[in-house]
């Protein structure tokens, strides 16, 4: 969100909390907009650094993501690449290694 790129995280969360409630309503879990606003809430709590919320948004994303796209895609791999960067950033470094390997 614009919100976001302004460094209004809090703000950007309480936005992408809305439309990923409206979109899941709408579309179902297993949807490439849910998958995108849920990758996106990741990404702000990343930034926020709330690892697990980030991982937990990342991990919706990336079976959303291979729901509609399947395993062999670059989206797939962007999602194990950002789990692979947290799992980093919280010293797991085998868990790390076992994303990236997959992309």
């Amino acid at each position: 969100t614009i919100e976001a790129s302004r460094g209004n995280l809090e703000t950007a969360l309480a936005i992408y909390k809305k439309v990923i409630n409206l979109q899941r309503k709408l579309l179902g879990s297993d949807n490439i907009a849910v998958a995108t606003t849920s990758a996106s809430m990741g990404d702000v709590y990343e930034r926020l650094g709330d690892l697990a919320m980030a991982v937990g948004c990342y991990e919706e994303s990336l079976r959303a993501k291979t729901a509609v796209l399947g395993r062999h895609n670059l989206q797939i791999a962007r999602m194990f690449h950002k789990l692979g960067k947290v799992a980093f950033a919280q010293d797991d470094f085998n868990l790390a290694d076992s994303y990236t390997s997959r992309v």
